[in-house]
Protein backbone atom coordinates (compact mmCIF):
# COMPACT_ATOMS: atom_id res chain seq x y z
CA UNK A 1 0.00 0.00 0.00
CA UNK A 2 2.96 2.48 1.14
CA UNK A 3 4.70 1.46 -2.01
CA UNK A 4 1.50 2.03 -4.37
CA UNK A 5 1.83 6.14 -3.05
CA UNK A 6 4.90 6.54 -3.38
CA UNK A 7 4.63 5.47 -6.82
CA UNK A 8 1.96 7.89 -7.68
CA UNK A 9 3.74 10.30 -6.01
CA UNK A 10 6.56 9.82 -8.27
CA UNK A 11 4.31 9.89 -11.16
CA UNK A 12 2.83 12.99 -9.77
CA UNK A 13 5.85 14.67 -10.01
CA UNK A 14 6.79 13.24 -13.71
CA UNK A 15 3.61 14.42 -14.69
CA UNK A 16 4.52 18.41 -14.66
CA UNK A 17 8.04 17.59 -16.41
CA UNK A 18 6.18 15.68 -19.04
CA UNK A 19 3.70 18.41 -19.60
CA UNK A 20 6.33 21.14 -20.29
CA UNK A 21 8.04 19.01 -22.57
CA UNK A 22 5.20 18.35 -24.79
CA UNK A 23 3.88 21.86 -24.61
CA UNK A 24 7.57 22.74 -25.60
CA UNK A 25 7.20 20.46 -28.87
CA UNK A 26 4.12 21.86 -29.49
CA UNK A 27 1.07 19.66 -29.04
CA UNK A 28 -2.04 21.01 -28.69
CA UNK A 29 -4.35 22.04 -26.08
CA UNK A 30 -6.58 19.40 -27.08
CA UNK A 31 -3.71 16.98 -26.06
CA UNK A 32 -2.66 18.55 -23.24
CA UNK A 33 -6.46 18.02 -21.76
CA UNK A 34 -6.43 14.14 -22.85
CA UNK A 35 -3.27 13.96 -20.91
CA UNK A 36 -4.59 15.46 -17.69
CA UNK A 37 -7.76 13.11 -18.36
CA UNK A 38 -5.84 10.29 -18.59
CA UNK A 39 -4.16 11.08 -15.19
CA UNK A 40 -7.29 11.71 -13.73
CA UNK A 41 -8.65 8.17 -14.29
CA UNK A 42 -5.28 7.12 -13.64
CA UNK A 43 -5.18 8.79 -9.59
CA UNK A 44 -8.72 7.60 -9.23
CA UNK A 45 -7.69 4.06 -10.23
CA UNK A 46 -5.45 4.51 -7.59
CA UNK A 47 -7.54 6.24 -5.11
CA UNK A 48 -10.34 3.55 -5.20
CA UNK A 49 -7.40 0.49 -4.76
CA UNK A 50 -6.58 2.42 -1.73
CA UNK A 51 -9.72 2.64 -0.43
CA UNK A 52 -10.42 -0.71 -0.96
CA UNK A 53 -7.07 -1.97 0.74
CA UNK A 54 -8.66 -0.19 3.31
CA UNK A 55 -11.95 -1.32 3.83
CA UNK A 56 -10.37 -5.21 3.48
CA UNK A 57 -8.04 -4.16 6.26
CA UNK A 58 -11.03 -2.61 8.16
CA UNK A 59 -12.99 -5.73 7.67
CA UNK A 60 -9.90 -8.10 9.27
CA UNK A 61 -9.44 -6.08 12.01
CA UNK A 62 -13.44 -6.16 12.79
CA UNK A 63 -13.26 -10.01 12.65
CA UNK A 64 -10.41 -10.14 14.27
CA UNK A 65 -12.09 -7.71 17.36
CA UNK A 66 -14.92 -9.93 17.65
CA UNK A 67 -13.58 -13.22 17.34
CA UNK A 68 -11.47 -12.09 20.41
CA UNK A 69 -14.86 -10.47 22.06
CA UNK A 70 -16.11 -13.74 21.36
CA UNK A 71 -13.61 -15.95 23.14
CA UNK A 72 -13.44 -13.30 25.94
CA UNK A 73 -17.31 -13.69 26.71
CA UNK A 74 -16.84 -17.71 26.17
CA UNK A 75 -14.17 -17.76 28.33
CA UNK A 76 -15.83 -15.24 31.26
CA UNK A 77 -19.41 -17.79 30.85
CA UNK A 78 -17.51 -20.49 31.58
CA UNK A 79 -15.53 -18.77 34.99
CA UNK A 80 -19.26 -17.86 35.84
CA UNK A 81 -20.38 -21.80 35.57
CA UNK A 82 -17.45 -22.89 37.27
CA UNK A 83 -18.28 -20.06 40.26
CA UNK A 84 -21.77 -21.20 40.27
CA UNK A 85 -20.96 -25.10 40.92
CA UNK A 86 -18.58 -23.86 43.23
CA UNK A 87 -20.82 -21.65 45.05
CA UNK A 88 -23.74 -25.06 44.99
CA UNK A 89 -21.36 -27.26 46.00
CA UNK A 90 -20.29 -25.01 49.08
CA UNK A 91 -24.21 -24.44 49.89
CA UNK A 92 -24.43 -27.97 49.90
CA UNK A 93 -21.70 -28.70 52.15
CA UNK A 94 -22.82 -25.70 54.36
CA UNK A 95 -25.94 -27.43 54.49
CA UNK A 96 -24.82 -30.86 55.44
CA UNK A 97 -22.71 -29.57 57.69
CA UNK A 98 -25.12 -27.52 59.45
CA UNK A 99 -27.61 -30.18 59.91
CA UNK A 100 -24.94 -32.58 61.18
CA UNK A 101 -24.09 -29.88 63.88
CA UNK A 102 -28.10 -29.92 64.58
CA UNK A 103 -27.84 -33.81 65.16
CA UNK A 104 -25.00 -33.47 67.38
CA UNK A 105 -26.30 -30.85 69.41
CA UNK A 106 -29.21 -33.00 69.72
CA UNK A 107 -27.41 -35.82 71.06
CA UNK A 108 -25.47 -33.53 73.38
CA UNK A 109 -28.62 -32.24 74.80
CA UNK A 110 -30.18 -35.80 75.23
CA UNK A 111 -26.88 -36.96 77.07
CA UNK A 112 -26.16 -33.34 79.29
CA UNK A 113 -30.58 -34.46 80.27
CA UNK A 114 -29.47 -37.90 80.89
CA UNK A 115 -26.64 -36.78 83.34
CA UNK A 116 -28.99 -34.47 84.70
CA UNK A 117 -30.99 -37.50 85.87
CA UNK A 118 -28.57 -39.67 86.90
CA UNK A 119 -26.92 -36.66 89.00
CA UNK A 120 -30.27 -35.75 90.78
CA UNK A 121 -30.57 -39.51 91.59
CA UNK A 122 -26.85 -39.37 93.28
CA UNK A 123 -28.02 -36.11 94.90
CA UNK A 124 -30.87 -37.71 96.25
CA UNK A 125 -29.25 -40.60 97.11
CA UNK A 126 -26.61 -38.78 99.22
CA UNK A 127 -29.28 -36.98 101.25
CA UNK A 128 -30.58 -39.97 102.17
CA UNK A 129 -27.20 -41.44 103.30
CA UNK A 130 -26.68 -38.41 105.01
CA UNK A 131 -30.19 -38.70 107.36
CA UNK A 132 -29.03 -42.30 107.68
CA UNK A 133 -25.51 -41.54 109.04
CA UNK A 134 -27.27 -38.35 111.50
CA UNK A 135 -29.63 -40.88 112.08
CA UNK A 136 -26.97 -44.12 112.71
CA UNK A 137 -25.10 -41.04 114.81
CA UNK A 138 -28.26 -40.29 116.77
CA UNK A 139 -28.96 -44.00 117.51
CA UNK A 140 -25.29 -44.78 118.65
CA UNK A 141 -25.59 -41.34 120.77
CA UNK A 142 -28.64 -42.53 122.41
CA UNK A 143 -27.32 -46.11 123.09
CA UNK A 144 -23.97 -44.79 124.73
CA UNK A 145 -26.34 -42.44 126.57
CA UNK A 146 -28.08 -45.75 127.69
CA UNK A 147 -25.18 -48.01 128.26
CA UNK A 148 -23.73 -45.24 130.30
CA UNK A 149 -26.72 -44.73 132.25
CA UNK A 150 -26.56 -48.89 132.52
CA UNK A 151 -22.67 -48.98 133.82
CA UNK A 152 -23.59 -46.32 136.89
CA UNK A 153 -26.13 -48.18 138.21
Amino acid sequence: MAETRSREAAQAARIPEEEVLRTNLGQTDAMRISDILRRLVHNSDSATQSLSEAVEGIANQSELINRKLSEAVSGIANQTDLMNRRMTEASIQTETTSHRCERMLGEIGERIDQLLVKMDSLIELQKAEIVMHREQAEATDELAGLLGRNNNL
